[in-house]
C-alpha cells in the first residue's frame, strides 16, 4: 500500500540521486529538492513518467553514503518548483538509513545556510579525516575503482554521482582543521579530482582499463554506443598486448555461435560473456 508523503515532515535537501526502472535499465541522474520519510521531489533532464516504479539511490551528504530505496512516480510538478516529479517510497520510513538522514536534517534545520559547509562537532571532523585517510590508504593498491569504492562496471552516471558525492563530502570549511589535518584533506581531494577526471572521461577510462589489463565489456559498449568512441586503436593495442586472450576469445565466440544455432541459450550466453571478457573490444 502506498502512503501520501504529506503524512511526513519534509526537509529542504539538495543532493545527487540515481534512478532506473524497467523502461530504462541504465541509471539516470538527477537532483532531489526535498525529502521526507514518505518520498522526494526529483529534478532531472530525463524525468520518469507518472506511475513508473523506480529503484532509487540517494546520496547522504552528511556521511558519504548511498541510500537504496524503491519509489513510484505519483505526480508531475510544474513551475515554480518544477519541472519535476514527486516520488513516493513504496514502504515509507522502512529504511533505517532514510530515518537516519531525516533525523540529521531535522537536527540541522536551524543551521544558517551560510554555515552548512561547517562541521559542528569534533566527532564529525574526526569522521571526515578517517574517510580521507582510508581513501589515501586504498590508493596504494593503484586501483582507481577500489580507491573510489565504485565497481569496475559502473556506468558513467554512477561515476559522476560518486564524484559529486565525494567532492561535496570533502568540500568543508578549511578553517576548522589544523595544518596537518588540512594537508590530509587536500591530498584526498586532489586524488579524488585526478581519479574521477580519468574515470568520467570515457576515452581516458578505456586507456586506464587497458593499461591495467582489466576491461569491463559494459564500459566498452557504453563508450562505443553512447559516446561514439572509436574502439579500433584500443582493439589493436589489446590484441598486440594479449594475443593469447584474443585467441581464446575467438574459440569461445565460435562455441557461442554454435550454441546459438542449436538453441542452447545457456551455453551461448556463457561462451559469449567469456569471449567478451577476454577480448572486450572485439565483440561489441
Amino acid at each position: 500500500m502506498l502512503f501520501r508523503e504529506r503524512r511526513h515532515e519534509r526537509y529542504d535537501y539538495q543532493a545527487p540521486v540515481l534512478f532506473k526502472s524497467d523502461r530504462f535499465t541504465l541509471w539516470r541522474s538527477g537532483v532531489i529538492m526535498d525529502i521526507s520519510l514518505g518520498g522526494i521531489l526529483l529534478k532531472s533532464d530525463h524525468l520518469p513518467r507518472s506511475g513508473d516504479l523506480l529503484e532509487v539511490r540517494i546520496a547522504n551528504l552528511f556521511e558519504g553514503t548511498l541510500l537504496a530505496l524503491k519509489a513510484k512516480v505519483v505526480r508531475q510538478v510544474s513551475a515554480p518548483s518544477g519541472p519535476a516529479v514527486g516520488l513516493e517510497f513504496i514502504v515509507p520510513s522502512s529504511s533505517p538509513d532514510l530515518v537516519r538522514l531525516c533525523k540529521l536534517l531535522q537536527n540541522n534545520r536551524g543551521v544558517d545556510r551560510k554555515q552548512q559547509g561547517r562541521l559542528t562537532s569534533t566527532e564529525a571532523r574526526s569522521h571526515l579525516l578517517q574517510l580521507a585517510r582510508s581513501l589515501l590508504d586504498r590508493a596504494q593498491f593503484m586501483d582507481f575503482y577500489q580507491t573510489l569504492e565504485v565497481p569496475p562496471d559502473a556506468a558513467l552516471e554512477q561515476l559522476l554521482l560518486r564524484k559529486r558525492e565525494l567532492l561535496e563530502t570533502f568540500g568543508v570549511n578549511q578553517e576548522e582543521f589544523s595544518s596537518q589535518e588540512l594537508k590530509i584533506l587536500q591530498e584526498a581531494l586532489s586524488l579524488i579530482k585526478r581519479l574521477t577526471g580519468i574515470l568520467t572521461n570515457p576515452q581516458r577510462r578505456l586507456g586506464y582499463d587497458v593499461a591495467r589489463g582489466e576491461v569491463c565489456y559494459t564500459a566498452v559498449k557504453e563508450a562505443h554506443d553512447l559516446h561514439k568512441i572509436d574502439l579500433a586503436p584500443f582493439e589493436a593495442f589489446w590484441e598486440k598486448k594479449y594475443p593469447k586472450r584474443t585467441a581464446e576469445a575467438r574459440t569461445h565466440w565460435e562455441r557461442a555461435q554454435k550454441a546459438q544455432e542449436s538453441g542452447d541459450l545457456h551455453t551461448f550466453e556463457t561462451e559469449r560473456n567469456t569471449s567478451r571478457s577476454l577480448a572486450p573490444f572485439s565483440y561489441v
